[in-house]
């Protein structure tokens, strides 16, 4: 499967919805936890709905699947927004310290 503009168009919409959806329940002291690949922009959305809001949440974000050694995510055509919408979180997590190590080693990168 290829990855062009029109699936990362429809990627960033699908992470939006989510986030508008979400954004109208919102209170102010609440936890949001998110899962998995399918939404690694969403932390980022829904700190930017909580800010306009002048609401304080706490989000969560926990991966799967492994996340990809820091060569792999470089060619992603969305990696920058995908690293800056996972580090929208205030926690995140991953099944093995191999994933956490990549992940880390790609923030270093991405800096």
């Amino acid at each position: 499967m290829t990855f062009d503009s029109k699936s990362s168009a429809a990627y960033r919409k699908a992470n939006e919805t989510f986030s508008d959806t979400i954004a109208s329940d919102l209170r102010d002291g609440d936890h949001v936890w998110v899962h998995d690949y399918h939404l690694m922009l969403l932390p980022l959305l829904l700190r930017e709905q909580a800010n306009k809001l002048n609401i304080d949440i706490r989000i969560g974000w926990f991966l799967h699947t492994p996340f990809p050694n820091k060569d792999a995510f470089s060619i992603l055509p969305l990696g920058d927004d995908i690293l800056d919408g996972i580090l929208g979180a205030d926690l995140v997590g991953f099944q093995t310290d191999e994933d956490r190590r990549h992940f880390l080693s790609t923030c270093s990168q991405h800096a």
